[in-house]
């Protein structure tokens, strides 16, 4: 039976030393979590996911404390370098989103079509600003800029 046999250990029972004791296994996600969450189940405060199987670092979250849709994120890749960050005010990005590839093999989705780098600027919801860098950071072709 493989790795994830319901007949021999599950993934929670193979837990990662880089994964705290007191996260939650999310068959449905394949990673564990830890966070709370308030009386409407709503997330609140610092939230971090961990994937499976290796347990990294995959998402480092903070929610307001009212339940609202806002939050700043942070995601990973296996190296511990960040894809993505960013936040989202009333459920909707906005402010500053920086996305970036790894120099190593990596789990994590990119999907800006050039570059290394993309820093896209949204105001409630809508792109604003687009940018493009290589791996050494110059800006490459021309910038998206809404008029």
């Amino acid at each position: 039976m493989g790795f994830f046999s319901k007949k021999e250990k599950t993934q929670q029972d193979n837990r990662p030393s880089t994964v705290p004791t007191e996260a939650v296994w999310v068959p449905e996600d394949n990673e564990w979590e830890l966070g709370q969450r308030d009386e409407d189940g709503n997330m609140i405060g610092e939230w971090k996911w961990w994937l499976a199987p290796t347990g990294h670092l995959v998402c480092h979250t903070f929610f307001k404390d009212d339940g609202s849709e806002d939050m700043t994120f942070t995601r990973f890749h296996q190296d511990g370098t960040f894809s993505q960050k960013g936040s989202y005010v009333d459920g909707v990005p906005h402010g500053e989103f920086v996305s970036q590839q790894s120099v190593n093999d990596t789990t994590e989705i990119y999907n800006p079509r050039d570059g290394f780098k993309a820093v896209t600027t949204f105001d409630e919801g809508y792109v604003v600003e687009e940018h493009y860098f290589d791996q050494d950071g110059n800006e490459i072709g021309e910038p998206y800029i809404a008029e």
